[in-house]
């Protein structure tokens, strides 16, 4: 756990300094999984487990011919007998190092996945549930690409935990619904039109009868 922001973050060593992945501050070496190194020996023995298949069929082949060989001067079936005894037992001892190599690589793989999804949540809760891909490629020292693609996956794979967001300018970002409350984003008002009030209507003169008005003029 880190001493700073209280998280079980993993940790990633910018050449020989370890850092948290959560908050970037200096840690302890070998203080907790790094994201460097994280399944990198199981990986490595993988390798080396294979290689160790390939080389015992290569000898065991070259022995089984051999032996069946000689032993077929002496009798054909003796040859035959120890040739597909030997055969038989070089399969199985190179197809079993096969096996155990492939799965020590999947046990690194996995590993490495893990370090890395918690290493993401752990970034994800210092910065309040909100993440986006150049955040988490600075975190886990990874391209850009590379932490998009890790996000994309968590989204794809666990879309109650991770979801894909657009923000206001259309750019991607990644909300962690259980860190990071829904975000309401209210709807667009545009300006109201001011209607006018109508005006009120203009006096009218009162109309005169004839004869009133021939008394008006008679009197002026």
């Amino acid at each position: 756990m880190c001493p700073h922001c209280r998280q079980n973050a993993p940790i990633v060593y910018r050449g020989v300094v370890p850092h948290c992945t959560a908050c970037g501050a200096v840690r302890v070496p070998l203080s907790g999984s790094s994201v460097n190194l994280a399944g990198k020996p199981a990986k490595i023995g993988g390798t080396l487990t294979g290689a160790a298949g390939a080389a015992v069929l290569f000898v065991g082949a070259i022995l089984s011919l051999g032996f069946g060989f000689l032993f077929s001067l002496i009798s054909t079936t003796a040859g035959l007998a120890i040739g597909l005894t030997l055969g038989v037992l070089t399969l199985v001892m190179a197809f079993s190092l096969f096996f155990g190599g492939r799965l020590l690589w999947k046990q690194g793989e996995a590993e490495k996945s893990q370090t890395k999804e918690q290493a993401i949540f752990a970034l994800a809760h210092v910065r309040g549930g909100i993440l986006r891909a150049r955040e988490a490629a600075e975190a886990l020292n990874l391209p850009e690409g590379m932490a998009d693609a890790e996000l994309l996956a968590l989204a794809r794979t666990q879309p109650e935990r991770v979801t894909l967001e657009l923000d206001d300018s259309g750019d991607i970002y990644y909300r962690f619904p259980a860190i990071a409350p829904p975000m309401r984003v209210p709807a667009w008002e545009g300006p109201r039109a001011r209607v006018a009030e109508p005006a009120p209507p203009e006096a009218e003169e009162p109309v005169e009868e004839p004869e009133k008005r021939a008394v008006r003029y008679a009197r002026n």
